[in-house]
């Protein structure tokens, strides 16, 4: 099964495509922090966060929401 993948072509990369829109950041943060709350309380994790109210954010939501999540489950588990 190895021998087959190196015979494969090299992919080409795939373009990101990323959606702009504006965010509240704080309904952003507390909606990560949520749902990773329930992991974090298995792990006897406690999660925090402050954010400056009413601070507003120009970004691509699910690219947001990865960056922010993937290192707190990460750290979490």
């Amino acid at each position: 099964m190895a021998e087959h993948v190196t015979d494969l072509p090299p992919s080409e990369p795939t373009p990101l495509r990323l959606a702009a829109e504006r965010l509240d950041a704080e309904r952003e943060l507390v909606s990560i922090v949520q749902d990773i709350a329930g992991l974090a309380a298995e792990r006897l994790v406690r999660l925090e966060s402050a954010i400056q109210p009413d601070l507003t954010l120009w970004a691509d939501k699910a690219a947001l929401r990865q960056m922010l999540a993937a290192p707190l489950r990460a750290a979490v588990a």
